[in-house]
């Protein structure tokens, strides 16, 4: 619903010598908020919402629509339920302007060349001269431009592993943006396996709550990827009466090989698309560059942006 509000309310206010009309009366409560925000963000200062109210005791009957050109009785009640006659001449309707900030004069050009997401339309608005990614481990989520993206322990792991092999590269450049020097194959990546287990084990000690000692299978329909945030995890099937509390959790990225890897990858992706917005997603996401067997992976940001909390 938003999408389509959005794609045609790009269409319709592409004409300046037009005016839109945006109604938000009637339907379901989600198509007035999808309308409102296609509005506010494509809305020009000639366009107007509109709200159309009707008295209360007219509002809620079944046999009124609308005030008909000759007056009729209906059947109304009133508050206690009783039964009574009105004319519907008594009916009042006020058409309403919606007064609303429209940020259209604040989008660059370009993203007015065709329909935009509107994380990627709020994103665009935050004008840092130099944005930062910052991982923190402690709080187990990514920052960009003051818009926070939580990420489960094997997810962050695997992101700030990249964001580590960026930031160490030695190479002296003024801007290594693009740089694809420290990219790595799958193979190299499975050869930091230790890394990566020692990354995971750090970001699940300062979050991890260890669970009662009882004996409870996993489910058959949760995968490992899921089973951290299922309330039964890996945890469970194990007897833990022989490990330590403090001990971490199992998870696939202990273990991690290219099916798992890929997977986790796209999972990455979409939860950046979905916080960040499709046009930041080159910088951030862990790209990939050449074709198999030598197809190597890293992060395109510029390594003087990245931060990893806590500081290391």
């Amino acid at each position: 619903m938003l999408k389509l509000c959005l794609d045609l309310t790009f269409k319709l206010t592409a004409d300046s010598q037009t005016a839109v009309f945006f109604l938000v009366a009637g339907g379901r409560k989600t198509m007035s908020s999808c309308l409102t925000l296609a509005a506010q963000l494509y809305g020009r200062p000639q366009d107007r919402i509109y709200h159309v109210l009707v008295s209360p005791e007219f509002e809620n009957n079944r046999n009124f629509f609308y005030p008909p050109p000759v007056p009729i009785e209906i059947e109304l009640r009133d508050q206690k339920g009783d039964r009574y006659i009105k004319k519907t001449s008594y009916a009042q309707i006020s058409l309403i302007c919606v007064p609303f900030v429209s940020i259209r004069d604040r989008l660059a050009d370009r993203w007015l060349n065709e329909p935009q997401d509107p994380a990627t339309l709020m994103l665009s608005l935050i004008r840092d001269e130099h944005p930062t990614l910052t991982i923190d481990l402690s709080e187990q989520k990514l920052i960009y431009k003051r818009i926070e993206l939580d990420l489960p322990p094997s997810l962050l792991a695997l992101y700030t592993f990249f964001a580590q092999q960026k930031k160490n590269c030695p190479l002296k450049k003024a801007s290594c943006r693009d740089c694809q020097k420290c990219f790595l194959t799958i193979q190299e990546i499975f050869k930091a396996q230790d890394k990566l287990d020692k990354l995971y084990r750090r970001i699940k000690s300062k979050s991890y709550s260890p669970p009662p000692l009882t004996h409870s299978p996993l489910p058959s329909n949760i995968s490992n990827l899921d089973a951290e945030t299922h309330h039964h995890d890996d945890w469970h099937h194990l007897d833990w009466h022989h490990r330590s509390a403090a001990a971490t959790p199992p998870s696939s990225i202990n273990s991690l090989d290219a099916e798992t890897f890929n997977q986790y990858k796209a999972k990455i992706r979409k939860k950046i698309i979905q916080q960040f917005g499709g046009s930041i997603l080159r910088l951030l996401e862990i790209s990939s560059v050449g074709h198999k067997p030598d197809t190597r992976y890293g992060l395109l940001l510029d390594k003087r942006w990245i931060r990893i909390l806590p500081d290391e």
